[in-house]
């Protein structure tokens, strides 16, 4: 093969996701079409149309090639909006009538006590 093959290495990043995508039985079959066809493409047949044909034959599999030969990213990950963690915030003292505020400027840092009281503040 003279070039680089889109189709192989989406049917190959697949392959490796099969376990995730699919019920074991079904993994097991897909992963033992693929092993074959793959094998084809690594002696240099052009075998772009069987591993196309392999990947269509269960939805999970036709979706996550779909996927990656549009150059998307895998359809399980999803990078969330914003902050992942809480960070930092306003402490107080549990205490209703303690005035003692503390903060923290990121989630390394540990919840602070009250000088007072000695107890683990509140996220305000």
């Amino acid at each position: 093969m003279s070039g680089p093959d889109p189709v192989a290495d989406a049917a190959r990043a697949v392959r490796s996701q099969l376990d995730r995508l699919l019920p074991a039985d079904q993994a097991a079959a897909a992963a033992t079409e693929l092993d074959a066809v793959l094998r084809r493409t690594d002696r240099g047949e052009a075998t772009g149309p069987d591993l196309l044909a392999v990947l269509r034959r269960r939805e999970p599999t036709r979706v996550a090639a779909l996927s990656l030969l549009r150059g998307e990213r895998a359809a399980a990950y999803r990078p969330l909006l914003g902050a992942a963690l809480d960070v930092g915030g306003r402490y107080v003292c549990p205490r209703i009538s303690c005035p003692e505020t503390g903060d923290r400027l990121d989630d390394s840092e540990p919840v602070p006590r009250c000088p007072v009281h000695g107890v683990t503040m509140l996220r305000a």
